[in-house]
This record gives structure tokens, sequence and C-alpha cells, in this order.
């Protein structure tokens, strides 16, 4: 089985050189994340944390809303672990989210790779194709960020990191909305 654990979940974004910090710390569920246990998936917030156990060959978002200015620079950031299951199941950010089919996913595996996606009318595209990376804590604890900012020339980027490093810059891909979540 596969789990997802998730300590901290951080939405951030820059306007006006303000900025604006959601932090959650998962003791209680008073921003009603998602909770459900049924054939395809258990969710819960329990001990500190939103475990996900995703128990089909599928995948599972819990997202939520965030007013931010998506035309600006921002972040999403979050602390994943790996608890158990297949190590090439991909779990980390969904963010820029405006349904179910219509997404993106930026993702690790427990056995050390890392992608980005993009699920558009319910089809799932990579933006860039799995790579492996020894920053990745193998079968443990990984801190993901994906930010949007302005390089020297004014471009917007994608900027992901992995436990507080770079490990891709790419050009922007619009987000579709403003959900942001986990993604199994």
């Amino acid at each position: 089985m596969k789990k997802i654990l998730s300590l901290l979940f951080l939405f951030a974004f820059c306007g006006l050189k303000a900025q604006f910090f959601a932090y959650d710390p998962f003791d209680d569920n008073s921003n009603e994340w998602f909770v459900r246990d049924d054939d395809s998936v258990t969710a819960n917030v329990t001990g500190g944390v939103l475990d996900v156990n995703q128990k089909l060959g599928s995948f599972y978002n819990d997202v939520k809303g965030v007013t931010i200015d998506t035309a600006g620079e921002f972040r999403v950031e979050a602390m994943a672990g790996y608890v158990s299951g297949k190590t090439g199941v991909s779990y980390g950010i969904c963010w820029g989210a405006a349904d179910l089919g219509n997404f993106h996913i930026f993702y690790i595996t427990a056995d050390g790779s890392f992608g980005f996606s993009t699920l558009h009318d319910h089809k799932l595209y990579d933006d860039f194709h799995p790579e492996q990376n020894p920053i990745i804590n193998k079968n443990g604890k990984n801190w993901l960020r994906v930010s949007v900012e302005k390089d020297a020339s004014g471009q917007r980027k994608m900027i992901f990191c992995i436990n507080e490093l770079i490990v891709k810059t790419i050009d922007l891909i619009h987000p579709y909305g403003t959900l942001f979540g986990f993604f199994v």
C-alpha cells in the first residue's frame, strides 16, 4: 500500500512585495481536507499528518482553493513521506487545479525519481520525463517546492526544488485554476 505522510503544507504568493503564508499543522481537520475510506483510498487527518493510502492503481488528489494571483510570482511547498507500497508509485504536490480533470503535479517516487505532469481534459501528459536524482531521500521524507519566478530577462520560469535544492527549471506552464494540494 502507498501512503503519503504530509507534515506541512505551505502556500505563498508575492504581490506588491508582500507574501502570504498558510501553514496547516494537521492537528485536526479544521481546514476540511477530504477524508474517506472506500475501496479505492483511505484518507485521514490524524496524528498531525494527512495520511493517504491509495488502494488501486489510479490516483488521488486532496486539494484546497487558495486565493493567489496566478499571473504573479507564487510557490507551493509540501513535506511528503513514503510509508509503504510499490516504490515506483508517484506522490507529491498537485497545483493549479481547476477541477479533477485539469491540474499539474510535481512528484517524486520512493525509488528516487522526480517528474512533472499535466492532466488536461482527463489525459495525463509528461511535461518532462521522470529523472533519477540522488538528493531524493528514498523511502523517506522529502521537502518539495514549485515556484514561479521571473528570471533576469523578465520571463516567468517554474523552478522545482527537492530538499531545498533546485532540480529543474522550465518555462512557465500556466495553472488551470487556484486549487492546490496533494497527489498520490
